[in-house]
């Protein structure tokens, strides 16, 4: 978008949605651990489950004020998307 000298105009907005009266929320059951974080060249530490165990996790279902509520036959699917890589392309 520019400005009508031509300049262009850059505005960031940001606003929590809440998609739906109610939605689950998960937390690990596995302890966390340090881990080395290459994007930030620093140690964090984050969930980390043990090669060769299950993941466990709580699951709570609760509205946007964090009052928890009943539900029954509730199906979630976790998914890890992985953020730290991009694709190159170019035409031979």
């Amino acid at each position: 978008m520019l400005e009508s000298g031509g300049r262009p105009v850059t505005r960031r907005a940001e606003q929590a949605i809440w998609p739906a009266d109610a939605l689950p929320g998960i937390r690990p059951q596995f302890a966390s651990k340090s881990v080395y974080d290459y994007r930030t060249d620093s140690t964090v530490k984050q969930p980390i489950v043990d090669e060769g165990s299950n993941a466990a996790f709580d699951i709570v279902y609760s509205d946007a004020q964090g009052v928890k509520k009943a539900v029954s036959g509730l199906q979630v699917r976790l998914i890890r998307e992985r953020r730290d890589y991009y694709w190159n392309w170019f035409r031979r």
